[in-house]
């Protein structure tokens, strides 16, 4: 038996997840882990330090070697109510700075940045491409990452789950890309990648327009989410089978694999060849290969019907 690695201890100090172990490959240091967006009370609205917390914990898990795959999931009665509305307002008021006199008047006041358009949109710009590259963590990380969803699952909630590789949902799942219902447009990711999951281009205006919500049932008859669950307790086991059995994999197949996915989206063909020819020319070396070719030969020779992956080295 193999002891079961502990959780880094910077992620065991995060203010707004909760990380942990979730499953591990028996006789393997390789483990599912867990995050858990743990504000229940808030409904797990993103606060100032989700934005902090989630990128930093997605940089660790992924150089952190035992980790082969991760599942989000949200700790309470909601997924995620969005973006946390106290924490949005903060984002539109002007940086503090030093006042500079010129002719009589401060020409770097709070009222003077809010005053100039150019400053402001410049301003913007500053505290937005944070929050997207946040979202984005989630493709960058060389790791699956599912989401489990049950209950709400609202506005940058949307954004979060459509960065995912796989989602599930239990029946109870309720979305809504409520961003127009509050004047505004999505602008961390869901507009970007909602089209390119789903079936139907139509389908995806009509919801980001309208803000309404749409239930479990009708996101899995998109394909928004992959499969449906009765309940937490069902969606939280079968995720976790599932994420286990992903752990299984090759890490290097596992990695170039959703190297290539993520960067096929939106590109011609003969660019996304050429450009896993760069990839498998490294990935192909890996000692993984023969590793898993030498198991099946072997499973082969016994006539074996389960398969069954060798262990492979984390990543």
């Amino acid at each position: 038996m193999s002891e079961i690695p502990d959780i880094p201890r910077s992620l065991q100090e995060l203010e707004s997840l909760r990380v942990s172990v979730a499953a591990s490959l028996p006789g393997q240091k390789g483990v599912v882990v867990e995050v858990c967006l743990s504000r229940p009370r808030k409904l797990n609205a993103l606060g100032a330090s989700f934005w902090r917390d989630f990128p930093l914990c997605m940089r660790i898990l992924d150089t952190w070697a035992p980790c082969r795959c991760v599942l989000l999931t949200g700790e309470g009665a909601a997924f995620c109510s969005g973006i946390e509305l106290q924490y949005a307002a903060s984002l539109f008021q002007p940086t503090e700075a030093e006042p500079q006199e010129e002719s009589g008047r401060e020409v770097n006041s709070p009222a003077a940045t809010l005053a100039d358009p150019a400053r402001r949109a410049l301003h913007l710009r500053r505290v937005v491409a944070p929050l997207q590259e946040a979202i984005s963590s989630v493709e960058h990380i060389n790791k699956p990452v599912l989401a489990a969803i049950s209950g709400p699952c609202i506005g940058a909630g949307v954004d979060l789950v459509s960065s995912c590789d796989v989602r599930l949902a239990a029946a109870d799942a309720l979305f809504s890309v409520r961003e127009v219902q509050l004047a505004m447009a999505p602008d961390i990711g869901t507009l970007q990648r909602l089209p390119r999951i789903v079936r139907s281009g139509s389908w995806v205006r009509e919801v980001c327009f309208s803000a309404r919500f749409f239930s479990a049932q009708e996101a899995e008859r998109e394909g928004f989410v992959s499969a449906l669950y009765p309940d937490r307790e069902a969606l939280h086991k079968a995720a976790v089978a599932l994420c286990l059995a992903l752990a299984e994999m090759s890490p290097v197949a596992l990695a170039a694999t959703k190297q290539g996915l993520n960067f096929a989206r939106g590109r011609p063909v003969s660019e996304s060849l050429e450009q896993q020819l760069t990839v498998s020319a490294a990935m192909l070396q890996t000692l993984d290969i023969p590793l898993a070719v030498g198991m099946q030969m072997q499973q082969k020779e016994r006539g074996s019907k389960r398969a069954q992956m060798p262990p492979f080295a984390g990543l």
